[in-house]
């Protein structure tokens, strides 16, 4: 045990910092004369990178966020019973690799969905907006008085109104069926 009144100091080499112990303070740690470690009153800051060796974990009890920005904009924490994700500035980008988009969330707007680096979903204020074919292996279920319509001016409309069943077409030309 060593009791000092003021700072003590360990130099692996002659003017060069190794380890500082801070009288009533913090406590410092040098690789090759850069402090990259220190204890304050909130914690540990680290400067330059940490790294967790192979088979070694991180912990964090629930309610405790990993905030990264300057900002702290962007938090990860798990509530004991469910996970959270949260961007506070901009949009949030889920990439499959890099430079190719996965998913991008707006803040109040869309969530759009790639497949290979290309729209093929997207949320809108009226519903969904999908590029591309969509395939369905069940039913497409309506409410009554709902529509299905086709064409770019809707003009082709196929719905139900709970007693009757009604094709129209509302555009230009006719309609034709044929066998």
């Amino acid at each position: 045990i060593i009791r000092a009144q003021d700072d003590i100091e360990l130099q692996p080499n002659n003017g060069q910092s190794g380890v500082k112990v801070i009288g009533a303070g913090a406590v410092e740690l040098y690789h090759n004369n850069s402090k990259k470690i220190e204890t304050y009153l909130y914690g540990v800051n680290i400067s330059g990178s940490a790294k967790i060796e192979s088979g070694g974990n991180f912990h964090a009890y629930d309610d405790v966020k990993f905030l990264a920005g300057t900002g702290e904009d962007l938090q990860l924490y798990h509530d004991g019973s469910n996970s959270y994700l949260t961007n506070t500035t901009g949009s949030m980008y889920i990439l499959p690799k890099s430079g190719e988009n996965g998913i991008q969330l707006v803040p109040d707007g869309a969530v759009t969905l790639y497949y290979d680096n290309s729209a093929k979903l997207a949320t809108t204020s009226g519903g969904i907006s999908i590029t591309g074919n969509c395939n369905v292996d069940g039913n497409i279920t309506l409410s009554d008085n709902e529509e299905i319509q086709f064409g770019n001016s809707t003009d082709f409309r196929i719905y139900h109104d709970s007693n009757n069943t009604y094709m129209r077409d509302v555009g230009t030309g006719g309609l034709s069926i044929s066998g």
